[in-house]
C-alpha cells in the first residue's frame, strides 16, 4: 500500500483554501489545550480532569482532520463495521490512551476483560513466534525487518482483541491517535492483508503537525510507567492483568 500525510501545503483554491486555513486555526487550538494538559500537571490520566480536556483534544483532532480531507477533496471509504485495518499490530500507542482504555474496560465492560488479556497473550505470542523465525531466517536491515514483521503479522488476519463479534470496537470513542490517524480511499476489499504490496491501494495518514505531535510524546512520557513499552497488546495486559496495578485515581472515561 502507498501512504502519505495528507499536508496542507502546495496550492489551494476557493473553498480548499478557506478549509486549509480552517485546518490551521484548529491546529492551533489544539496545540493550546495540549499544552493546558502539560502545564495542569495531573496526577493520573484517569483524573477527570484531564479526561474532560483530553476530550475536548479528540474533538478538535477530529474537526482537524475533517477539514484537511476537505481541503484535499478525499472522501474516506472507512466506516462501521469495515475492520480491514483492524488485524494490524498496533504501536505507538501512548501510555495515558492505555490507561483510559483499560479503565473504560475495567467499568463498562468487566465481563470482556479476561478473554480480552487472553486475546492480548495469544498475539503476543504469535508475533514473537514470527520474530524468532526471522531472526532465524536473517538478513535485511533492522527497519526493513520491522516492516517486514507487522506485515506478517497482518497477513495472520487476527482482529483486535478490542473487536466485538458484531465487528464494532469496544472502545471507540476512547481508541488510541494511532488508530485514528489512518485513512483508506479504496473499497474495503483492497485493504485486505492479500493486497498489502500492491502500490496502487491509497492510504493515508491524517496525522498532527510536530508542534503538536512533540506535546503528546511529552504527556506520555509524564505518563508512562510501562518502560515506553506502545504495543497495545503487551501494555493491555500490563494493566489488565489479575494483580496489574492501575493509575490509582478516582474517576475515569
Amino acid at each position: 500500500m502507498t501512504a502519505g500525510s495528507v499536508s496542507q501545503a502546495g496550492p489551494a483554491a476557493g473553498g480548499a483554501a478557506v478549509t486549509a486555513q480552517a485546518a490551521r486555526q484548529t491546529h492551533a487550538r489544539i496545540v493550546q489545550v495540549l499544552r493546558g494538559l502539560l502545564t495542569a500537571r495531573h496526577r493520573s490520566p484517569l483524573d477527570p480532569a484531564f479526561a474532560a480536556a483530553y476530550r475536548e483534544f479528540i474533538a478538535l483532532f477530529e474537526q482537524y482532520q475533517r477539514e484537511l480531507l476537505e481541503s484535499e477533496h478525499r472522501v474516506p471509504s472507512c466506516g462501521p463495521g469495515c475492520t480491514a485495518c483492524c488485524g494490524h499490530w498496533v504501536e505507538d500507542v501512548n501510555s495515558f490512551e492505555v490507561e483510559m482504555i483499560a479503565e473504560r474496560l475495567r467499568r463498562r465492560h468487566p465481563e470482556c476483560v479476561a478473554a480480552i488479556v487472553a486475546a492480548c497473550r495469544r498475539d503476543m505470542a504469535a508475533m514473537e513466534g514470527l520474530d524468532r523465525d526471522m531472526g532465524a531466517a536473517g538478513g535485511g536491515e533492522p527497519l526493513d525487518r520491522v516492516d517486514r514483521l507487522l506485515n506478517a503479522f497482518y497477513a495472520l488476519r487476527r482482529p483486535c482483541p478490542l473487536l466485538t463479534g458484531e465487528r464494532l470496537c469496544l472502545v471507540y470513542d476512547v481508541r488510541p491517535l494511532t488508530c485514528r490517524v489512518y485513512y483508506s480511499f479504496s473499497p474495503p476489499s483492497r485493504c485486505d492483508p492479500g493486497c498489502a504490496d500492491e502500490g496502487d491501494v491509497p492510504t493515508c495518514l491524517v496525522d498532527l503537525e510536530e508542534s503538536a505531535s512533540a506535546l503528546l510524546d511529552e504527556l506520555h512520557g509524564r505518563y508512562d510507567r510501562f518502560d515506553n513499552d506502545t504495543s497495545l497488546r503487551s501494555v493491555l495486559v500490563a494493566c489488565l492483568a489479575p494483580g496489574a496495578g492501575d493509575a490509582g485515581t478516582e474517576g475515569g472515561p
